[in-house]
């Protein structure tokens, strides 16, 4: 199993809230939806396009990571090979925050 997609799963209980961002072809958030079917809110953002076989589970919502507005607070959000591509990643940490629910986490995943 793939070691972040562990990561993931071990933090996420039943009806956990979920939120990838720059899921790209999405095959990172499917993986972690099937690992978990019992998740309650699941969603996969990103700027370019909706992934083509995206779970019917996952909602999905099309903008930027700088331009990040969402209506929820998460249990994990899961960043993987977006870090090192940010403007101002201090700037984006604080918003990813403030999504956040009391308990929740970020993960982030950054090549090498």
């Amino acid at each position: 199993m793939n070691p972040l997609l562990k990561v993931a799963s071990n933090n996420l209980r039943e009806n956990s809230k979920v939120l990838e961002i720059d899921c790209g072809t999405g095959k990172f958030i499917n993986k972690l939806v099937r690992l978990k079917p019992n998740l309650g809110r699941v969603v996969a953002i990103d700027l370019y396009r909706k992934p083509e076989n995206l779970d019917s589970k996952i909602e999905f919502i099309q903008q930027g990571i700088e331009d990040l507005k969402i209506d929820d607070n998460f249990d994990l959000v899961i960043m993987k090979q977006v870090f090192e591509h940010l403007k101002d990643p201090l700037g984006t940490i604080k918003k990813v925050k403030s999504i956040l629910n009391e308990h929740g986490k970020i993960l982030i995943g950054a090549p090498n």
